[in-house]
């Protein structure tokens, strides 16, 4: 005979569960959330999530994807405080670091951003979605040389990273490098034809390098 999940959640409160037991229920409902979360259902991943944390407080992957709902309702607050507990448990959790460092973000808390991205990427340097953070804090703290090092790192590991790129071409435009801005525009396009951001980019990169003609068409 099979068990549905809540079927385990009312065994769970009733019996005792050995830890094991906890941590393989409350790696379910992760999954389950992080499925519910991709069909659309957030109030759904959100249940699944605060129940993973309630089977097992210490597991890290629950506490993470509870602080990713709980940011994206607009509760940073709380999300701090999830992000906060899974980095309790494993201090070395790069992705509960990253997200830690987008709510810092989000408030405009740059200084703090900046540690937490560094963090995350002392434990993971292969983490393009990090360099790019980091690199828009370092913007926001008016460091552009620092952040266009961070988005070129980011865009080394992930040559189609378009995110990146866009985010490149706009920094060097603002530090007047319009033949570089231009390069990288023309790369957008060559993943994606109809990126209007690029097209705009490198139209006003031409236009304000002088090559009016070429800018027109």
């Amino acid at each position: 005979m099979s068990f549905s999940i809540w079927n385990l959640l009312r065994r769970a409160s009733a019996d005792v569960l050995t830890s094991g037991a906890r941590r393989r229920l409350a790696k379910k409902l992760v999954d389950r959330g992080i499925a519910a979360e991709a069909s659309g259902a957030a109030a759904k991943a959100f249940h699944y999530y605060r129940r993973a944390v309630e089977v097992d407080d210490r597991f890290a992957p629950a506490h993470l994807n509870l602080g990713i709902a709980l940011q994206a309702a607009g509760e940073f607050a709380a999300a701090k405080s999830s992000y906060e507990r899974a980095i309790a448990i494993n201090p070395e959790y790069a992705a509960a670091h990253y997200n830690l460092a987008l709510t810092y973000s989000l408030r405009l808390q740059y200084p703090e951003a900046e540690t937490s991205f560094r963090t995350a990427l002392r434990y993971r340097d292969d983490f393009p979605e990090a360099w790019v953070g980091l690199a828009g804090a370092l913007e926001a703290l008016g460091r552009d040389e620092d952040a266009l090092s961070g988005l070129d790192k980011a865009i080394t590991l992930r040559s189609d990273y378009v995110g990146a790129l866009l985010n490149s071409i706009a920094l060097l435009h603002k530090m007047g490098r319009l033949e570089t801005a231009a390069a990288n525009s023309r790369r957008v396009l060559e993943l994606e034809s109809d990126n209007y951001l690029a097209q705009y980019w490198l139209g006003r990169s031409l236009h304000d390098f002088g090559r009016l003609s070429e800018a027109e068409s």
